[in-house]
């Protein structure tokens, strides 16, 4: 598939999914040595179309498209700067990862193999303005191989290897993040054994 058409699937996705309310959230993908491709700011993702996406360089000029990109886009390049095996970024705002977010807490991936197996690391990112130069450097400075991360009082970005990597990423992390806060309420989750998540660890970076 074209990377656009899965970024154009992507947003229609986490549209479906209340994760992207109004004109909330910007996802992007790599285009080539120093070019990403990026959501259109002020759109309701749940309509866009490859039309609308916008190509940008490093410096953020636009090189093709015909909307205004979205104001995060430092974000995104500071991301793929720091990362090189990173092709795609989902940022959104799922209600449930949200929750954890604005608790400044981070849901527990042991309690669910799923998660350590799609998602790997979930980290909190302290809170920068969003569209500032110095939320990109607060989320690499955090981890350079988490699959999510998580910014205080305000959502989650997913990264990946492609965009649907990405969006399987934020969609279990989303479903982690409530089978975390309904556990909660049955007396807490009981996590998996040591010995098994480093297994389960080994398998995900085992993967190709």
């Amino acid at each position: 598939m074209d990377p656009r058409a899965a970024l154009v699937h992507a947003a229609h996705r986490l549209r479906e999914m209340e994760c992207l309310p109004a004109s909330d959230g910007n996802l992007s993908v790599r285009a080539g040595p120093n070019l990403f491709w990026i959501s259109p700011s002020g759109i309701e993702k749940g309509r866009i179309v490859i039309e609308d996406l916008v190509l940008l360089d490093s410096s953020g000029q636009v090189l093709e498209g015909r909307g205004k990109p979205s104001s995060e886009w430092p974000m995104h390049w500071a991301i793929y700067n720091h990362r090189v095996e990173v092709n795609s970024i989902l940022h959104a705002h799922p209600p449930y990862l949200t929750a954890f977010a604005a608790a400044h807490r981070v849901p527990d991936t042991a309690i669910l193999a799923e998660a350590q197996l799609a998602i790997g690391e979930i980290h909190l990112v302290p809170y920068a303005a969003p569209g500032s130069a110095s939320l990109g450097r607060e989320i690499v400075a955090k981890s350079t191989r988490a699959g999510v991360y998580l910014l205080e009082n305000h959502g989650a970005v997913a990264v990946g290897r492609e965009v649907e990597e990405a969006l399987h990423r934020l969609e279990r992390a989303e479903f982690l993040a409530r089978v975390n806060l309904l556990a909660d309420k049955l007396g807490g989750a009981m996590p998996l054994s040591e010995t098994e998540v480093i297994r389960l660890q080994q398998r995900r970076r085992s993967r190709p």
